[in-house]
């Protein structure tokens, strides 16, 4: 019982689990823990006089992605393009949880000539 109470609180951490099982929960986990460990790391190094050794990239809190520095110069519609492409039910997810989602532009342009 207490496994399960601890996975059902892990889901309300990362809500891009909800729809996995608890491999890839535990996956999001791990990888969530790695780049806080890259994190303390790299600020530590930066705190002691040293030059931050990472590469700037964020980390999209949730859903395990990582987004390098390079990639954020990219316009954002490349850029969800090339993650479609890669992973389109993690990208329309994204969206999700942002309150977004994908139309098609005859449907938006229709309710935007409605209003």
């Amino acid at each position: 019982m207490r496994i399960a109470e601890r996975i059902d609180a892990f889901r309300e951490l990362f809500p891009c689990s909800k729809q996995g099982g608890r491999a890839s929960l535990m996956d999001e986990v791990i990888d969530y823990i790695k780049n806080l460990q890259f994190q303390i790391k790299d600020l530590s190094r930066s705190r002691l006089g040293g030059e931050p050794s990472s590469i700037p990239f964020l980390f999209v809190e949730g859903c395990g992605h990582y987004i390098l520095d390079e990639q954020l110069i990219e316009p954002l519609e490349e850029t969800l393009r090339k993650l479609l492409e890669v992973n389109p039910s993690m990208a329309t997810q994204l969206l999700e949880n942002k309150g977004l989602f994908f139309m098609p532009v005859a449907l938006a342009e229709g309710m935007h000539n409605h209003e």
